[in-house]
């Protein structure tokens, strides 16, 4: 990952996102107290930024930096924490604070790099309520205009150019700046989830189709659905894929699996927008393959060639890298 760059980390909860992106900011932290007792020098300048109105993961993240010894050098942005649910609209407000918290701390590392040409290093844990005040807008605009007020991909749940829009406002927050802007950099890493195993994933294989259950074949045949309790009674996974194997027709999606579709959809459209992803899977964490469970075939990083490299696309690099595909 580049200086300047955004990147995306990406799997189910669970699979130590939050982890990964904390030890990345110890890291910054301790190169640069060895950059200043070296040289005198600062190094890079880390913001965190919390999204979640739970008090337990504030104090979790205090501690984990605590631990590590860096917390008085990490500028930490959190949202306030109150667990009230007195207001009816207290899930959209929570979601309205979680943004005004990610771009508070993209603020607060562009002030480093405007101010004193400094690299800043930011950290928003996590994204996923900036989906969830899209769709209440949304909703709204629909109750009080009607569904011609929003473009037929907001109506079901894909992206929309304004809501591309939407999220580039905090996207392209990250960027290297010009000699004349001070010179600096602000590097993003937001933290994203997808459904995991919980709430359907996979089939026990690494696979990314849906689990069914014995309530998505209610409207079946009475022989369809004894075979259904029977692969239930065996714990069967009712995937798509088994069931075709033994000719059981595959229902319509139920409701949670439209959802688990709509979200992973949702996570192919913040990958379209970022420079690259860390995409960490449940199966590997549970094998213990691999710490983080970093998925490589999922995860990529897109780095440019800078505005001074002359652009070849048969430059001597990738035809030495690229000779032996096909």
């Amino acid at each position: 990952m580049g200086k300047g760059q955004n990147m995306l980390v990406i799997g189910p909860d669970g699979t130590g996102g939050r982890g990964l992106a904390l030890g990345a900011v110890a890291n910054q932290v301790r190169i640069a107290r060895e950059r200043a007792n070296a040289n005198g020098k600062e190094g890079v300048r880390c913001v965190y930024a919390l999204t979640s109105s739970d008090p337990s993961e504030r104090a979790e993240v205090l501690r984990t930096l605590e631990e590590a010894g860096v917390k008085d050098d990490v500028v930490i942005v959190s949202a306030l924490g109150s667990t009230s649910e007195d207001d009816g609209n207290s899930d959209e407000l929570r979601s309205a604070e979680a943004v005004a918290v990610a771009a508070s701390a993209c603020a607060v590392a562009e002030s480093f790099t405007l101010s004193s040409g400094l690299d800043s290093f930011v950290v928003v844990d996590d994204i996923d309520r900036h989906k969830a005040l899209w769709d209440w807008t949304t909703r709204l605009l629909i109750d009080v205009y009607g569904e011609e007020a929003v473009v037929e991909a907001d109506r079901q749940g894909g992206a929309s150019s304004e809501m591309r829009g939407y999220y580039s406002g905090l996207i392209q927050r990250a960027g290297k700046y010009n000699a004349r802007n001070a010179g600096g950099s602000v590097t993003l890493v937001m933290l994203a989830s997808v459904p995991g195993a919980k709430e359907g994933r996979g089939d026990g294989q690494g696979g990314e189709e849906g689990v069914l259950t014995a309530e998505d074949f209610e409207g079946a045949s009475q022989k369809v659905q004894d075979r259904i309790a029977v692969l239930v009674n065996r714990n069967v996974p009712l995937t798509p894929t088994n069931l075709r194997k033994i000719g059981i027709p595959v229902p319509s999606k139920s409701e949670s699996e439209s959802a688990r579709t709509l979200a992973l959809q949702h996570a192919d459209d913040l990958i379209s927008m970022s420079d690259g992803q860390i995409w960490l899977d449940a199966d590997l964490l549970a094998r213990g393959d691999r710490m983080p469970p970093l998925d490589p075939q999922r995860s990529i990083t897109r780095v440019g060639i800078g505005a001074d490299t002359e652009s070849r696309a048969d430059a001597p690099a990738v035809r030495g890298l690229t000779g032996g595909l096909r």
